[in-house]
């Protein structure tokens, strides 16, 4: 028996040594799991992942204890380390109860070099194991042979530097997992004589972050949305922060936020089964996002099927790779952006009836982020426009990820998107404007980017200035590649402005300073050319839809007795005066009153202040509120008189309020369009209130209702010894939030004047509360949306037709109408 035995070593040496060994088998980590599902599916069974618990713990553990001995000892490295039957179950119940790991003197003497890639690699093998592959190799069944699993990291890992390489053994006599690591430079292992399998496609990018840890999270995340009988869950990296990194790290480059969808049977099972069905799919999942060849057809557009034992899970990758969509059991449903035109279908009319209207021509748009602007922008298109750019006016909230979602899928040749963002100024109170970088990529516009970080800008300053460099741009394409420009705004941001440069007789040079517009980017013969004539060659005309921006172009004609060029306005028209109006204040009202909700206050219980009571906004306003408030607790200021007294309280400016209104206001609503509460009066306000809570809210696009407001905010806390009527003023600022999503709904200021005091709400950071909900409907928005498309078109028709409309404003129902209502 011995001398076979010594046969069979002598034969081994003899064919090691002429080659002739055979050769061990190789595992490819994770690719053995794939397969197709069709042209576009990339299908992945992810259910013979094993989600073996505690196996991070044991990792660190071992890794603590290796630094420690080759700092402290002086021999071969021998470390023993139990399993915790309740830390590592599964491990110790597949008959694993303790791990020993060995290595020599001379293996360690490098070890100090190479600390966080040993831990690298001591995670990869531990996490390697959960592997359905590598643990029935490790763990075979009975009857099986026992082999090894060599970790060759100095040639399967591209990265490597330490020359290392580990054989994992199992011993079943004493229940424990033997990890020996050898160096490449005096490996004393015969491998040939050791039966194993080789584990090949090394990548350590999955040990860098806690991956159960994360699990746990997010699964409690899902668990929670499911509880509250929500259909998603979104994590960004404020969650986490390390999954996010590792992701990134392992290719995808740009990711930004993990979107997690599910429909009511994936609910109905997440609630009926353990916390630990759902940790398991979450861990398997995240484990296999390590895997290169998952990330590589995530961004092939490839959506990955992930297969787990009664579900699965659809990954794809949206928004230009920003955003890692998981849909539980079924595909996630994609919204395009024809499904917002179809809810207008007056505006789906219009669009169909003129194919070709805008056919040749570019459209600047400036308007707010809605579903019925968004449906607009495909009326455009289906008529032919030859680009769209969309300037957002965006005061405050948070983008919908599904208008993000739809506006980022869309061809940057046809679509794109802008939009500028607030961050707080030096004061720790005002906001100041940067371009976003939420939508289109901002290469193309780094002049204006830096312009907006060096320059602080209020929104109205930084969103003219945006205008303004598209409006540049839009005119260069124009002149360059030819076609025509119309540009429709929400606001006055670009056209009053543009008239009144073009009629100053200024030159484009002087017109793109105002802008901040780099001159290198015009020729020296365009710099000195008339910025009208220049102009003219491209632009078509303007539409607006709000007052202000029509208050605003009747300024700039009746300064100078007529316009650059033709100003259509939707305005005033008789259902924007009549029928909008009450939608809207409604709409402001909500917004109000959801926040007072919120914490804990109730609009029935103030005394109102409506600033500009006669406008078509304010007589609303003025009306609600009368039916809510009762008569005496309103007061309405307005420098125009009414038609005849009013049962509420009437004044021509602040200064004519009755003195008891000083004392009882309690709400401010801003319907006016122009700053009127001056610094006298506003301390005037906070001395003689009896009130210790104080709202102000705008309802106007025009963003400046509280201007002076915010000045003497923002002075008094720049002031290192603020006073109001002679005494000391102590002022503290803290956030909105809504209790139930945690969205941003403004911000107090608690005023400490001598005894007393009182807190200011500025709802909505005194931009127009009601885009922090969900504006007008689209019901009535319908009308709205065709009104400003109809006489869009009508501007091109009579453009192409070669009978222009006059260089002047003229507005629907007033100098201009429709065919169905009479001939325009």
């Amino acid at each position: 028996m011995r001398k076979t035995r010594i046969g069979k070593a002598l034969n081994e040496l003899i064919a090691e040594r002429r080659g002739e060994a055979a050769a061990p088998e190789r595992l490819a980590m994770g690719r053995k799991m794939a397969d197709s599902d069709g042209p576009d599916v990339f299908a992945v069974d992810i259910s013979r992942i094993r989600v073996l618990t505690g196996l991070n713990i044991l990792a660190e553990s071992i890794i603590k204890a290796i630094i420690d001995r080759s700092v402290f000892g002086r021999s071969d490295i021998l470390i023993e380390q139990s399993v915790d039957p309740d830390l590592q179950p599964e491990f110790y119940q597949a008959g694993v109860s303790s791990l020993a790991f060995t290595t020599r003197l001379t293996v360690i003497e490098d070890l100090p070099q190479f600390y966080t890639a040993i831990g690298f690699q001591i995670r990869y093998m531990l996490n390697a194991i959960q592997n359905d592959a590598v643990f029935r190799v490790l763990l075979p069944e009975t009857g099986e042979p026992l082999r090894g699993i060599l970790f060759p990291f100095h040639r399967e890992d591209d990265s490597d530097l330490t020359g290392f390489f580990y054989l994992l053994e199992y011993v079943p006599s004493g229940r424990f997992l033997r990890i020996t690591l050898e160096s490449v430079e005096d490996s004393r292992l015969r491998m040939t004589r050791i039966p194993h399998v080789v584990v090949e496609s090394i990548d350590l990018i999955h040990t860098r972050v806690d991956i159960p840890g994360a699990a746990a999270m997010l699964a409690q995340g899902l668990l929670e949305s499911c509880i509250h009988q929500k259909w998603n869950y979104t994590a960004t990296a404020a969650h986490v922060e390390d999954l996010i990194h590792f992701l990134r790290k392992a290719g995808l480059s740009d990711l930004e936020v993990l979107s997690f969808s599910w429909p009511a049977e994936f609910r109905k099972e997440t609630l009926s089964t353990p916390k630990s069905v759902l940790y398991g799919r979450i861990i398997r999942i995240l484990y296999l996002l390590g895997d290169s060849a998952v990330t590589a057809q995530l961004l092939r557009s490839m959506v990955v099927k992930l297969k787990d034992d009664g579900c699965c899970c659809f990954l794809d990758l949206s928004q230009r790779n920003r955003c890692l969509n998981l849909s539980f059991i079924l595909p996630r449903e994609k919204t395009a952006l024809e499904e917002y035109l179809k809810r207008m279908p007056a505006v789906l009319e219009t669009s169909a009836s003129g194919p070709e209207v805008f056919r040749d021509v570019r459209v600047l748009l400036v308007h707010h982020l809605t579903s019925e602007v968004l449906g607009l922008l495909q009326a455009m298109v289906d008529m032919g426009a030859r680009q769209v750019e969309t300037l957002w006016v965006k005061y405050a909230g948070v983008v919908e990820p599904a208008y993000k979602e739809v506006m980022l899928s869309l061809p940057e040749k046809i679509f794109r998107f802008r939009g500028v963002t607030p961050v707080v100024d030096a004061d720790g109170f005002r906001n100041r404007f940067l371009l976003s970088e939420e939508f289109t990529p901002p290469e193309d516009l780094q002049a204006l980017a830096a312009l907006l970080r060096e320059n602080p800008c209020g929104f109205l300053d930084a969103m003219r200035k945006a205008a303004g460099h598209l409006l540049f741009k839009a005119v260069i394409a124009c002149r360059n590649e030819g076609g025509k420009l119309v540009i429709i705004e929400d606001g006055g941001y670009i056209a009053p402005v543009a008239n009144r440069l073009c009629l100053e007789g200024r030159t484009v040079k002087e017109a793109a300073r105002f802008f901040g517009f780099p001159e290198s980017e015009l020729s020296g013969e365009e710099l000195g050319a008339p910025f009208g004539s220049w102009i003219r060659d491209a632009l078509i005309g303007t539409v607006e839809h709000t007052r202000n921006g029509y208050d605003a172009l009747l300024g700039v004609m009746r300064e100078f007795r007529s316009l650059a060029f033709p100003a259509l306005s939707i305005a005033v028209s008789d259902f924007k005066v009549n029928r909008e109006s009450g939608d809207v204040v409604y709409s402001c009202l909500n917004g109000v009153e959801n926040i007072m909700n919120g914490t804990g206050f109730s609009l029935s219980e103030r005394t109102a202040l409506v600033l500009g009571a006669q406008g078509a906004l304010g007589r609303k306003a003025m009306r609600i509120l009368g039916d809510r408030l009762g008569t005496g607790r309103l007061f309405g200021v307005d420098i125009v008189t009414p038609p005849s007294p009013p049962e509420w309280t009437y004044a021509a400016d602040l200064l004519s309020l009755p003195p008891e209104a000083l004392t009882t206001i309690d709400l401010v609503l801003g319907l006016i369009g122009v700053s009127i509460c001056t610094p006298d009066w506003i301390e005037r306000l906070i001395l003689s209130t009896t009130r210790r809570d104080i709202f102000f809210a705008s309802g106007s696009t025009k963003t400046a209702e509280f201007a002076h407001l915010t000045d003497w905010i923002s002075a008094s806390m720049r002031d290192p010894r603020p006073t109001l009527g002679g005494l000391p003023l102590v002022l503290s600022l803290s956030e909105i939030y809504d209790p139930k999503t945690g969205v941003h709904q403004g911000r107090s200021v608690l005023l400490s004047v001598g005894e007393k005091k009182v807190r200011l709400h500025l709802l909505a950071d005194l931009m127009p509360v009601n885009f922090l909900y969900y504006g007008v409907p689209s019901e009535t928005m319908n009308h709205v949306m065709n009104e400003l498309l109809k006489i869009s078109v009508e501007l091109v028709r009579r453009h192409k037709a070669g009978s222009p409309l006059p260089q002047t404003l003229l507005a629907l129902d007033h100098e201009i109408s429709f065919a169905d209502r009479g001939t325009p």
